[in-house]
């Protein structure tokens, strides 16, 4: 029969023997070659040349736009998360409550700056759609 003991009794045997080892039941890690050879245990310096090379590249709105959603959506997330902690498990709701509204008004005043540079960048690109074809009628 399927269910003997003797059965039972072999399976477990032949687990034992494939994973004879408890420390490494897989292999020597090492050997397995996934584990990666590190050569230096210091990080590599980051280059400041180069990031100042790459950001030079980036238009200056563009890059405004992006740190100014950065640091606010950063600070909209986190006066949202505590005036809710605040209010829920310390109970002050007026301190937690008033974080939560002043955390969610940054968090629309994101959205307002975003779109406010979208519009711009749009309208600018229309425009100069708008000059080519004009350039193209005139010849």
């Amino acid at each position: 029969m399927p269910g003997d003991s003797a059965d039972i009794e072999d399976d477990d045997e032949s687990l034992v023997d494939r994973w004879a080892d408890a420390e490494q039941p897989f292999g020597d890690p090492e050997e397995s070659g996934l584990i990666p050879e590190v050569t230096s245990s210091e990080p590599e310096e980051p280059d400041t040349e180069q990031l100042s090379r790459d950001l030079s590249d980036v238009d200056g709105d563009l890059l405004n736009t992006f740190s100014v959603c950065v640091l606010l959506t950063n600070l909209g997330v986190l006066l949202v998360s505590v005036g809710a902690l605040l209010a829920v498990f310390r109970g002050q709701l007026q301190i937690g409550g008033g974080l939560v509204v002043i955390g969610l008004l940054t968090l629309f005043r994101v959205s307002q700056h975003y779109r406010s540079y979208k519009r711009d960048r749009d309208s600018a690109d229309s425009d100069e759609s708008a000059d080519a074809t004009e350039s193209g009628h005139n010849r």
